[in-house]
């Protein structure tokens, strides 16, 4: 979660956004 910081952001938002759906 360091070189792909783009990455790991859009995937910590989406894990947020499921667990605030949930």
């Amino acid at each position: 979660c360091l070189a792909v910081l783009v990455s790991c952001y859009r995937v910590l938002r989406l894990f947020l956004q499921m667990q605030r759906v949930a």
